[in-house]
């Protein structure tokens, strides 16, 4: 049982509250509450669990965060990193769950190779590119339709940003890298750029979709899969049991709380709202001008 002093409020919840987006192993009996990660305090623990402790500093993936207490399986628990808000805590879960299951899960990313990140302003796509860079990537790319989120791409240590409305997204990127082929791309667009991602693609490469923004039906050239062994995969959470979940924290525990705790990965929070406005906070997600996390404080 968790405390809960923020919740992060993310475009999933949109779903969510209209029966469209159902975690089932987290699922419990009873009316859903909306709210899929929390930040706070351990108020108390069942008798089987080991490894928490009442008053733990806490974040994780849950059902439930829109509220003042939520139940958390404890396998799932995030310890919080020395220096983080309740807010910064609350923006982190989700994003840094689904970045390193892309990349170093599904995407089985090593030191050395070539990262492309699409739509990497978005707070997986921000997420992905410091990991990438704090896990020794030799070259990071990300997109962005926009000149500010470019900049921002940079800023987060992106060797190059490109435009992902560009004429000829592939051919931008090859010339930013001086012909560099990519090792693993971490897709949130979909469709629109498929065919891009499969041209820059080095032999053995890997594209991971996680988001499908610009489309979700594609066709593709199976010639060039073939020739250059190319991998496609896709990861959700909705169709994950429970011990899958918990292999993925593990995870984050062991590969990536270290690199949040050496400020090489921070969330960005954009707006901090107290929960009574949750309606105002899922507004503000739907038309998408934020430019980081919104946050919902109890």
């Amino acid at each position: 049982m968790v405390a809960v002093h923020a919740s992060g409020v993310n475009r999933a919840d949109l779903l969510q509250r209209r029966g469209k987006y159902v975690q089932e192993a987290l699922r419990r009996p009873g009316p859903v509450v909306a709210g899929m990660e929390v930040a706070g305090e351990v108020l108390a623990i069942g008798d089987e669990v080991t490894g928490v402790e009442v008053g733990d500093r806490v974040m994780a993936m849950c059902e439930g965060s829109y509220a003042e207490q939520a139940v958390v399986h404890h396998r799932l628990l995030l310890p919080v990193p020395a220096g983080l808000s309740w807010e910064e805590a609350a923006a982190l879960p989700l994003g840094l769950m689904t970045a390193y299951d892309a990349l170093f899960g599904a995407g089985e990313f090593a030191p050395g190779e070539a990262v492309l990140v699409s739509s990497a302003t978005s707070i997986v796509g921000r997420i992905a590119v410091q990991l990438a860079r704090a896990g020794g990537a030799s070259v990071v790319v990300g997109t962005s339709r926009s000149a500010e989120g470019r900049e921002r791409i940079l800023a987060l240590g992106a060797n190059h940003a490109v435009d992902g409305a560009a004429e000829d997204v592939a051919e931008r990127i090859e010339e930013a890298t001086g012909g560099r082929k990519i090792d693993v791309v971490v897709d949130q667009v979909g469709a629109s750029l498929f065919a891009a991602h499969l041209r820059v693609l080095a032999v053995g490469g890997r594209l991971i979709s996680v988001g499908r923004l610009g489309g979700a039906a594609v066709s593709a050239d199976l010639n060039q899969l073939a020739l250059n062994r190319i991998t496609v995969r896709g990861v959700t959470f909705r169709t994950r049991t429970l011990d899958e979940y918990a292999a993925i924290a593990e995870g984050v525990r062991k590969n990536v709380l270290d690199k949040v705790a050496a400020n090489l990965v921070r969330p960005a929070v954009d707006h901090v709202l107290p929960i009574e406005s949750a309606a105002e906070a899922q507004d503000l997600v739907a038309t998408g001008v934020h430019q980081g996390k919104i946050v919902l404080t109890v």
